[in-house]
């Protein structure tokens, strides 16, 4: 079946190379966050915004009313594009704070990933190069998952291969888009 895939954390990387947002940017958390060559050092940021404290509540705060606008205006725009290709049937946004940023709104379904925890953290290490408690500060950053899971359509197991969990996507996708035809 035909989809396209619209991926939040891309879209977020393009804002943070974007000159408003390296200014907003500066002008909120100063050149520490930055590299030499003017580049957004994202493990600096991070390090400010992942915490539990208040402080790094506050940034978070501020980091997200910096760039997730932005972001959404993205998001936004690929779905549009994605929707008029021709032959899609469905466009898939992939993003992690879904729930938290109001990005909902630009679904008709919602579908959860299921991931055990010791999965996820071994994904993050492995290909983000993250250590255990970079995982743990960001994930103590997001909704609740048992929150997640409950507003959420449906729920998609992925505590085994990648292919089972992909075929399970194909299925819920295949009896969304059959639905929507019908109606």
């Amino acid at each position: 079946m035909p989809v396209a895939v619209v991926d939040a954390d891309k879209a977020g990387h393009q804002v943070l190379t974007e000159q408003t947002t390296k200014q907003a940017l500066r002008a909120r958390f100063g050149d520490e966050i930055f590299h030499e060559q003017g580049d957004i050092n994202r493990p600096a940021l991070g390090r400010l915004v992942f915490g539990t404290d208040p402080e790094s509540k506050t940034a978070k705060t501020d980091l997200e009313s910096i760039v997730h606008p932005r972001i959404g205006e993205i998001l936004r725009e690929q779905i549009a594009a994605a929707q008029a290709q021709p032959g899609i049937m469905a466009v898939i946004l992939d993003a992690a704070v879904l729930l938290e940023t109001g990005w909902k709104e630009f679904c008709d379904t919602v579908v959860f990933i299921d991931v055990p925890e010791d999965i996820r953290r071994n994904r993050v290490i492995q290909n983000r190069n993250w250590t255990a408690e970079e995982f743990a500060a960001r994930e103590a950053n997001q909704l609740p998952l048992e929150t997640k899971k409950q507003l959420s359509n449906h729920i998609v197991d992925n505590s085994m291969t990648v292919e089972v969990a992909a075929q399970q996507l194909r299925q819920i996708v295949a009896k969304i888009v059959g639905s929507s035809a019908k109606s």
